[in-house]
């Protein structure tokens, strides 16, 4: 078996900054801020960036204000999707379709968004059907637990002697990416399709490098073939 890894923004579709606004209109009913003050949010979990987002208002987050942000946001992200201009990665569609269809291959997702937050996006660009199992970034801070928890969550549905980490393959498009995918031994798959280039991404070492995923259904053969 072949157990692919997709991170979401960046890798499989951009929002068009739907999550930002959603996270400022979560702000404005909580607290009259417009502000998120240049928090870096590419490559990282939700919880992470609602602590220092947070931490940038000098505002405590207890486990109410967390979970109220949280709710709030998660109210306003569909209709922020609706409103702002996002889009498909190229290939996306075309290798989801091949990697769904061939028998040796389950496919997960590995994303720093909040589970319910990646339901929401990937629903509103239509490949929610495409994936069994996945990780998710509200419990975590570190990019590397969440790997951790899709990994864990792909043994929990499967066989878990048949999920080997050299039987991984996480797809996404930044070093942390990268990273991650290394916590758990697995392999990498890097595209040049969010904030780092291709140079940035070999800089880091993964197995392949791909400009986007177009392609990608006769480039990953040899993987699905290997024994």
């Amino acid at each position: 078996m072949r157990y692919f890894f997709f991170d979401i923004d960046g890798t499989l579709l951009l929002s068009g900054g739907a999550g930002r606004v959603a996270m400022i209109r979560a702000m404005r009913e909580m607290y009259g801020l417009d502000e998120l003050n240049r928090i870096e949010v590419h490559g990282r979990t939700d919880r992470s960036i609602i602590r220092d987002l947070f931490a940038s208002h000098d505002l405590p987050l207890t486990d109410d204000a967390f979970d109220r942000f949280k709710n709030l946001y998660h109210e306003s992200l569909a209709e922020c999707i609706a409103d702002c201009q996002g889009f498909l990665m190229p290939g996306v569609v075309e290798v989801l379709e091949h990697l769904a269809g061939t028998d040796n291959v389950r496919l997960g997702i590995l994303t720093g968004n909040s589970g319910r937050a990646a339901q929401i996006k990937l629903r509103a660009y239509g490949l929610d059907s495409y994936f069994e199992f996945g990780g998710y970034g509200e419990f975590h801070f570190d990019r590397n637990d969440v790997a951790r928890e899709a990994l864990h969550a792909c043994r929990q549905r499967y066989q878990p002697a048949s999920v080997q980490p050299d039987h991984v393959w996480v797809v996404g498009d930044t070093i942390h990416d990268i990273a991650c995918a290394r916590a758990i031994g697995a392999n990498v798959i890097a595209v040049a399709t969010g904030n780092a280039d291709l140079d940035s991404l070999r800089n880091h070492r993964p197995d392949l490098v791909m400009q986007d995923l177009t392609g990608a259904e006769s480039a990953w053969q040899p993987i699905l073939n290997r024994s």
